[in-house]
C-alpha cells in the first residue's frame, strides 16, 4: 500500500492524516519442468529441475531461469536426499533492467518408513530439508538448522518436520510444519 496526505502541502497532523492512496500487488509465478532417473543398481534416484520464473511487484515484472539437482538414496526403510538448488545461481531479471540473483544453496533432508499392520498402511516420518550452506554467495560454509526462520528471501534454514500416511498406495494423508507453518495434504 502506498500513502498519502489530504493536503500534500501541510505537515502530518490530527486534520491532515495519512490515508492510503493505492495497493500494489505482489505475484511470483513459477513453471518447473522435471526430469528423474531411477538407477536400481545403486538404489539410487536422481532428478532435475527446470524452473521459469515470473514475478510482478506493482508495475514492473521479471523473468528468470533456474536449475536444481537433487539425489536420494535409500538403505531399508530410511530415506535421504540432497539437492542443490539453483545451481547455475539463477537469474531473475526486471523490466526495468536491473538484475536478482539467487545463489545455489545444498540441502538434505531424511524420511523413515514403517509398515503397521493396525492402519493397513505406511507411516513415514520425515525432517528436512536442512540448509546447509551459500556454496557460491559469499562462500561461506555454515551448518543453520534454525526451524523458526520466517524470511523466505534469504537462502538458509528452511526446517520441515511431517508425517504421511499411505494407505494401500491409493490414497496419503499428510501434516507437517514448515517453518512453524501447519501443512496438511491429500
Amino acid at each position: 500500500i502506498t500513502t498519502t496526505l489530504p493536503d500534500t502541502s501541510a505537515p502530518i497532523s490530527n486534520e491532515n492524516r495519512i490515508i492510503p492512496d493505492k495497493i500494489i500487488s505482489n505475484n511470483d509465478y513459477c513453471l518447473i519442468i522435471t526430469h528423474g532417473r531411477l538407477i536400481k543398481k545403486y538404489k539410487l534416484s536422481i532428478g532435475l529441475n527446470i524452473k521459469f520464473f515470473r514475478r510482478e511487484i506493482g508495475s514492473y515484472y521479471a523473468h528468470g531461469l533456474g536449475f536444481d539437482l537433487g539425489i536420494q538414496t535409500s538403505w531399508q526403510k530410511i530415506k535421504l536426499g540432497i539437492c542443490l538448488k539453483d545451481i547455475t545461481q539463477s537469474i531473475i531479471i526486471w523490466n526495468d533492467g536491473n538484475k536478482d540473483y539467487i545463489y545455489p544453496s545444498f540441502h538434505f533432508g531424511i524420511s523413515y518408513t514403517r509398515w503397521i499392520t493396525p492402519l493397513h498402511g505406511n507411516v513415514t516420518f520425515s525432517i528436512g530439508p536442512f540448509f546447509i550452506s551459500e556454496i557460491f554467495g559469499n562462500y561461506i560454509l555454515t551448518k543453520k538448522f534454525n526451524l523458526n526462520n520466517k524470511d523466505l528471501l534469504e537462502p538458509t534454514a528452511s526446517g520441515a518436520i511431517g508425517l504421511e500416511y499411505n494407505i494401500k498406495d491409493h490414497l496419503f494423508v499428510r501434516v507437517g510444519s514448515l517453518m512453524r507453518n501447519f501443512t496438511f495434504g491429500l
